[in-house]
């Protein structure tokens, strides 16, 4: 009798580990161990690096003034709202999201549309933090969109 083994990357996994971050508060996606690649989430891979710096960039006053121009919509550097604009505008300038910039001019919803698809580029079909927007998740939330936006 064969027995079914889990891919460890599979939608179930990957829903589960979403749900622990929703009810405890933390997500396992740091900067040093997890990457985007190939369709899935995995650790160790070449792209951690610029994944990190965009992510350092992405909480900078500096990218906020290099990249205000694709969203102009939000107030002073520093609130929620802005840092969701900001990871938007990176998805839009670093990583080819283009129609985050050039077809929906709101910012908010193209955020969530790139979110989404990006999500589903990934592998996770239930689209994942999609409409998570709890401050105290806003850093997993970010993190967890730029390893997707980073895949490959």
């Amino acid at each position: 009798m064969k027995v079914a083994a889990i891919n460890a990357f599979s939608p179930i996994v990957i829903a589960l580990v979403v749900l622990g971050c929703i009810t405890i508060s933390y997500c396992p996606f740091t900067a040093a161990t997890v990457t985007c690649s190939g369709g899935h989430l995995s650790s160790g891979d070449a792209l951690s690096t610029a994944r990190d710096q965009l992510f350092t960039d992405l909480i900078s006053y500096t990218f906020w003034n290099s990249y205000s121009q694709y969203c102009t919509h939000y107030p002073a550097a520093g609130t929620t709202s802005t840092m969701y604009g900001m990871a938007n505008c990176a998805m839009s300038k670093k990583c080819g999201a283009n129609y985050c910039s050039t077809v929906y001019k709101d910012c908010n919803h193209c955020l969530t549309t790139a979110r989404y698809h990006l999500m589903l580029k990934c592998g996770d079909r239930e689209g994942g933090f999609v409409e998570i927007v709890d401050d105290q998740l806003l850093q997993c939330t970010m993190q967890f969109v730029l390893d997707t936006t980073l895949c490959q």
